[in-house]
């Protein structure tokens, strides 16, 4: 799934299985099952399965989860996601999110001593099953 620049603050939360976030520059980041990547002001990125691997417009890839169409004709599902946005009131002067990363990346471990968000990531996973 290919997402390009967006007004939005983007996530994504591996619920099953691995896969990789492909970055501006030709980076690259492996997320497993129980991590978190965050995109506070919307930077690039793409989610593949393997490096240079096959990549859908985000758009194209939720309207066809959406209507129930198969995404990928090929293979069998291995990773599940929960992944979301949210919008800025860009009306409203945010001077912290210039101060921000591009990205923040919480890995299973670090996410263990917050049971807060653990309980809230397991209830969004549950409402979408």
């Amino acid at each position: 799934m290919e997402m390009g620049k967006s007004p939005f603050g983007q996530f994504h939360v591996v619920v099953r299985g691995n896969f990789l976030v492909e970055l501006e520059h030709g980076k690259s980041l492996e997320l497993n099952a129980g991590d978190l990547i965050f995109f506070p002001v919307g930077s690039p990125h793409a989610l593949v399965h393997s490096r240079g691997g096959p990549k859908k417009n985000g758009m194209e890839f939720y309207n066809a989860h959406m209507n129930g169409e198969a995404i990928f004709s090929e293979g069998s599902e291995n990773v599940t996601l929960v992944c979301g946005h949210f919008e800025y009131d860009w009306n409203f002067k945010y001077p912290f999110l210039n101060n921000l990363p591009k990205l923040i990346l919480l890995k299973k471990e670090e996410l263990e001593w917050s049971k807060s968000l653990e309980f809230i990531l397991s209830q969004i996973s549950h409402e979408i099953h």
